[in-house]
């Protein structure tokens, strides 16, 4: 059974803790997923078209206010599970655990300016450890030479072995 609660920030609305939003004709609102996933819907408010991420309102309605610095962070790392259980107030660096423990941050080759792979970073500190140039790596894989030393010393791509 699912229980429905009123939105603290949008008193017209109501929050079911599955992740249901009731309007203010008493219809639930279509959710749609962002780029990223995350589901949103839209309201009309004050005269203008409002689009809320589910995903807040759920968490505002079952677990309190937000607290100053606080965001959602989902439990299971999936952005569609708006379910009240699912979602808890969290810090930024506790919701970039998270992600990457359910493999969802942008780390290495999976960001969008990745210029180098995973595996062609193994490659520089395997040929820099066996006595490579660096400005030699930097032609050879086309980046700046602090670039191959920061990779080097661990300062970046630190999450590759």
């Amino acid at each position: 059974m699912v229980e429905f609660r009123p939105s603290l920030s949008w008193p017209r609305l109501t929050v079911g803790d599955d992740g249901t939003v009731i309007g203010p004709s008493g219809k639930a609102l279509n959710a749609f997923p962002d780029k990223r996933g995350y589901l949103r819907v839209n309201t009309y408010e004050g005269g203008k078209w409002t689009q809320l991420a589910v995903h807040f309102l759920v968490c505002e309605a079952y677990h309190g206010p937000r607290p100053t610095g606080l965001l959602v962070a989902h439990g299971d790392g999936d952005p569609a599970n708006n379910a009240a259980r699912n979602l808890r107030w969290a810090t930024h660096a506790e919701n970039e655990a998270d992600k990457r423990a359910h493999g969802r941050s942008l780390l290495g080759e999976r960001h969008h300016r990745a210029k180098l792979s995973d595996e062609q970073v193994r490659e520089i500190r395997r040929k820099r450890l066996a006595g490579d140039s660096l400005k030699a790596l930097s032609r050879e894989y086309e980046v700046a030479e602090s670039t191959i030393s920061s990779i080097f010393l661990r300062k970046t791509w630190g999450h590759i072995q």
